[in-house]
C-alpha cells in the first residue's frame, strides 16, 4: 500500500487525530485509556514525571465542555499537572481558532484548576503536501505558529488572566526571535504564553 492509497483511507469516513487518527465514537473511550496508562506510568516515578492528559476533543462540538469530564478527572482523581490540546484534531482546518469562544469553557475550567494548557499541532490533511515524508512536522510547525499568533494578538489573556499555555516545539515558526517581526505582539505575555525547547 502506498502513501496516497493511506490518505485516500484516512480521508474517508471523517477520521480524527488525537495524536494520531481516531473515529469520533472511540474518542473519549481512547482519551480516558490514554491518561489511565499516563497515570501509570507517572506512578512508577511520581518525584520525576507530572501527567499531562489528553482530551476528547471533537472539532464540530458547539464548544469544549465536552472535554471538561475528562479534565477534571484527570486532575482530581490522577492528579494530572497539565492538558494536551491540538488545534486541529481533524487535521482539515475546521476548527475553531485558540482565541474563539469555542475554547473558553476550557480555559475557564484550566484556569480555576491552575494547570497550564500545551498546545501541540497535528496532522494535516492537505493534498498538496500528500508525498511530503513525515508531513505531520509541517502541522505542528502551521498549527502552533497560529497558536502563538492568535494567542498573542487576541483578548484570551484579558478574559483568562490566570490561563498558562504552552505552545510545543518554540511555538513553530521562530520569528518571535526576531524583535523587529511586524508580526509579533507588543504585549507582555510573559505570565500567560510559554514554549519549550524542542525545535524542528
Amino acid at each position: 500500500i502506498n502513501e496516497r492509497q493511506i490518505d485516500a483511507q484516512l480521508i474517508g469516513p471523517r477520521p480524527f487525530i488525537m495524536f494520531g487518527w481516531m473515529q469520533q465514537h472511540l474518542v473519549a473511550a481512547a482519551a480516558r485509556y490514554v491518561n489511565d496508562v499516563i497515570h501509570q506510568q507517572v506512578r512508577t516515578e511520581p518525584t520525576r514525571f507530572v501527567g499531562a492528559c489528553q482530551l476528547p476533543q471533537l472539532a464540530d462540538a458547539q464548544d469544549t465542555t465536552h472535554c471538561l469530564a475528562e479534565l477534571n478527572r484527570c486532575v482530581g482523581d490522577l492528579g494530572f499537572g497539565a492538558a494536551y490540546v491540538t488545534p486541529d484534531p481533524e487535521g482539515r482546518r475546521s476548527s475553531p481558532g485558540l482565541h474563539d469562544p469555542y475554547w473558553f469553557p476550557l480555559y475557564k475550567r484550566c484556569e480555576e484548576l491552575d494547570v497550564p494548557i500545551v498546545v501541540h499541532g497535528s496532522n494535516m490533511i492537505d493534498p498538496r503536501i500528500a508525498g511530503i515524508p513525515h508531513n505531520y512536522q509541517i502541522g505542528f510547525v502551521v498549527e502552533q505558529f497560529i497558536a502563538t499568533q492568535v494567542l498573542s494578538h487576541s483578548d484570551v489573556f484579558d478574559r483568562f488572566p490566570g490561563l498558562r499555555v504552552i505552545v510545543c516545539h518554540c511555538g513553530g515558526a521562530l520569528d518571535r526571535f526576531i524583535p523587529t517581526d511586524p508580526h509579533l505582539s507588543r504585549r507582555d505575555l510573559t505570565k500567560n504564553l510559554f514554549f519549550d525547547t524542542c525545535v524542528h
